[in-house]
């Protein structure tokens, strides 16, 4: 077995794994899952942040090159908490129209809040801002001032 590099391992499980969806049956393996996303997709999360910093090592060193983010995907985690993400997104929107008042979007990860800022960010008259400090940050979502 040739002698690899940590780096070189989480590279060819990421070519494997994280690069397309894993499909396990929702039978089989289920406690394992659940701990593999952890509470509200902690989990999940942590092992994206690493498979993007460790995959993007390179570029934060002094190059132009753009930086890739990478998705972690697990029994179809990431795509059913987007429909929740867009669910939330469109509520706020509504809200923030007919009240004129700021939307607070609490306890999100900075992967779902940047999630959120992308839906929201071709939406003329609507403005999205986080605030605060982790583990406190938070998501506001408001009308653009004229």
């Amino acid at each position: 077995m040739p002698d690899l590099k940590p780096r070189e391992i989480f590279e060819s499980i990421a070519k494997q794994c994280f690069q397309k969806s894993i499909s396990t049956p929702p039978s089989k393996h289920q406690q394992q899952i659940e701990r593999l996303i952890g509470e509200s997709g902690s989990v999940i999360d942590s092992l994206q942040y690493l498979a993007t910093t460790s995959l993007n090592k390179n570029v934060f060193s002094e190059s132009i090159e753009p930086i890739a983010f990478y998705t972690v995907e697990l029994d179809d985690y990431r795509a059913k908490r987007s429909a929740i993400l867009r669910n939330i997104a469109n509520d706020a929107v509504k809200s923030v129209r007919e009240t004129g008042e700021e939307f607070l979007v609490k306890h999100l990860s900075s992967s779902d809040r940047r999630y959120i800022h992308e839906i929201l960010e071709d939406i003329a008259d609507i403005e999205t801002v986080s605030q605060g400090r982790e583990p406190n940050r938070q998501l506001v979502i408001k009308l653009v001032q004229p």
